[in-house]
């Protein structure tokens, strides 16, 4: 049965390839542009927002065959979810979509989208016991803090400063696509999982089209995939399937630590700390190195992590090193 599930990466090949050429057909029918009339908009043309619609849509083939060929027990296993909060993440995640989808389209209120987002994380929290965060364990330190009375609330402020981080983090060509195959690549290596394997093929597929400039990954993709990411790596840890917190803390520090540091200095000018701007590292690297040198200074941070991982290096030194290396390229691109 195993053997038979895995043909299914052939089938979303065959799938996507039809979706890439296809795509000029579809994003006219749905009709979702970002237009660059914000002065921090770097793109010169109407741009399709159509990236999240091809992981969403990989990620419904997937249940359906799954369901079709009554495979649900693989479902349970490859999502640690048990069959009744299996149905209401189903539920949770395409809303989280079609958020995504409709502030795409008409550009929701940043407070409300907050509000929105952390009441569906709240949702599935509270429906999936196992996403809860009853204790931290650090190894650098060899200390477990109990956060048992923050059980509840600790996962849902790191689901909602993720998945808020990442879509502010989100701002040009191949960055969204790098930070999302490495952490999916992770989630795969940590536990052979044929839901972060469709992703891993659908993000090739988006990076395809990406790369040129011809989509991008819009509102809905960020936020999809962000709390799949989320979901993930919180489940890892409470199974204790061979990572940490402070491992997974280095998978996700880098769009964080990019949109606190945009807050404090937004808050310092007086300005709103949600509004957008061009004071994102990535906006300074593009500004003064170039398109080309920036991805590749940003695929190298993003994939530090994975190498720690694999490598099994002491992680406070990897935070250490990220750190330094952020800190340096602001310091040196901020004026």
């Amino acid at each position: 049965m195993i053997t038979k599930i895995y043909i299914f990466p052939l089938l979303f090949i065959i799938f996507n390839l039809l979706i890439v050429f296809n795509y000029k057909y579809l994003t006219k029918k749905l009709n979702i542009i970002d237009f660059p009339i914000e002065k921090r908009k770097i793109h010169k043309y109407p741009t399709p927002l159509f990236g999240g619609i091809i992981i969403f849509f990989n990620f419904l083939l997937f249940f359906t065959i799954l369901l079709i060929f009554d495979y649900q027990h693989l479902l349970e296993t490859f999502l640690l979810t048990e069959t009744k909060a299996l149905i209401y993440f189903f539920i949770i995640a395409n809303l989280i979509f079609c958020l995504g989808l409709y502030d795409d389209k008409y550009n929701i209120r940043a407070i409300y989208r907050i509000l929105i987002i952390g009441f569906l994380v709240f949702c599935s929290i509270f429906v999936d016991s196992t996403l809860e965060i009853n204790y931290l364990k650090f190894t650098f330190f060899n200390h477990v803090l109990n956060i048992d009375k923050a059980s509840l609330l600790f996962p849902l402020l790191c689901f909602v400063v993720l998945i808020i981080s990442c879509n502010m983090s989100d701002g040009i060509n191949l960055q969204s696509f790098l930070f999302n195959f490495v952490n999916f690549l992770a989630i795969y290596i940590i536990k052979e999982n044929l839901l972060a394997l469709m992703i891993l093929i659908s993000l090739i597929f988006f990076c395809f089209l990406n790369i040129k400039g011809k989509i991008f990954l819009g509102d809905s993709g960020s936020y999809f995939l962000s709390f799949l990411m989320g979901f993930f790596f919180i489940k890892y840890c409470n199974y204790g399937y061979g990572i940490n917190a402070e491992q997974t803390f280095l998978f996700l520090i880098f769009p964080v630590l990019d949109a606190t540091r945009c807050i404090i200095m937004r808050l310092i000018k007086g300005k709103n700390i949600l509004s957008s701007d061009n004071i994102h590292l990535h906006y300074l690297l593009l500004k003064h190195i170039g398109y080309l040198k920036t991805i590749i200074i940003l695929g190298v941070i993003y994939i530090i992590p994975l190498i720690s991982y694999v490598l099994n290096l002491n992680t406070l030194l990897v935070l250490i090193i990220i750190i330094f290396l952020y800190s340096t390229l602001l310091i040196k691109y901020q004026s």
